[in-house]
């Protein structure tokens, strides 16, 4: 792998990249973490971007900003790039380490929020709908493309900046950081909020249908089907996002929450499980209706 362009020694290239990496300081790390969050943000929004012929602010964060990003950077630079002399161990360690981050995130995010933020259920060789082939193949490029070809200019370029511009760069970014966290975590727990309060009503709606198929209709009183349809109106899958507003920063007008429009596994899994309970509903008012569709 050495010399393929040339005047452009790879290894030495390479060599000197990782001697730069020795010389960073901890407050070093936390900027290059940034630094990808930022990277992988732009990259991503414009592949989602160009598949919706639509601008789409990608990240759980509302800045340019996507912090798995940021993590595979800095395993990247701590972990990945010592075995340089070996690129098929870098190939190896970026797909299996890098695949770990995103299925652990997957699970965390989860069960944290009652919600699933991404979903790869659909593509080939997939595990459990948390990572794919597809994506584990992105990893290995990924890896190799930074390590041999990306570490070296970008460690040059930023051991140019001044040592005390870092530190205000880092102080700046972390203000904005926090606030913008804070945020998200608020959107992210009303969703988590509208997915427990959904989960709820489909075990009542199918504990409701249980009792009736199990014994006679009299031991369910038709006051219960009215309440339970009275809740579900209000999230039926044209009103239930006007649930998810954000009032206090849009002054008083009622805005969506963001996670709805950018995560659509989250709108098509809270539309789905919407229609579901519409079927438990459907199914129990059967019961208690004449022919001519009235209740009792």
């Amino acid at each position: 792998m050495n010399d393929l362009i040339p005047g452009f020694s790879l290894i030495e290239e390479t060599a000197k990249s990782v001697d730069l990496l020795s010389q960073m300081k901890i407050s070093d790390y936390v900027l290059t973490f940034f630094i990808f969050s930022a990277i992988g943000w732009l990259i991503e929004t414009i592949y989602c971007s160009l598949g919706n012929h639509r601008f789409i602010n990608r990240g759980f964060l509302t800045g340019p900003l996507c912090p798995i990003y940021g993590t595979g950077g800095l395993i990247f630079s701590l972990l990945i790039s010592r075995f340089w002399q070996r690129w098929y161990l870098v190939l190896l360690f970026g797909i299996l380490v890098l695949d770990l981050v995103e299925y652990l995130t997957s699970f965390l995010m989860e069960k944290l929020f009652h919600a699933r933020w991404w979903d790869y259920t659909n593509e080939i060789l997939n595990l459990n709908g948390r990572i794919c082939l597809k994506h584990t193949l992105y990893w290995g490029i990924a890896s190799m493309c930074y390590v041999y070809v990306m570490q070296s200019p970008y460690l040059q370029l930023y051991s140019l900046i001044p040592q005390n511009a870092r530190y205000i760069a880092l102080g700046v970014i972390l203000v904005i950081f926090v606030i913008d966290l804070a945020n998200a975590v608020r959107n992210a727990m009303d969703v988590k909020s509208f997915m427990s309060k959904l989960s709820g009503l489909r075990t009542r709606l199918s504990d409701l249908k249980t009792r009736l198929t199990g014994t006679t209709t009299a031991a369910v009183d038709s006051d219960d089907v009215s309440a339970l349809s009275k809740e579900l109106d209000d999230l039926r899958p044209e009103d239930y996002m006007t649930i998810f507003v954000d009032r206090k920063n849009s002054g008083g007008k009622p805005r969506l929450n963001r996670m709805y429009k950018v995560y659509q596994n989250l709108r098509r899994s809270a539309e789905g499980s919407v229609a579901a309970a519409e079927d438990l509903l459907g199914e129990i008012k059967r019961h208690f209706t004449d022919d001519d569709g009235e209740m009792y």
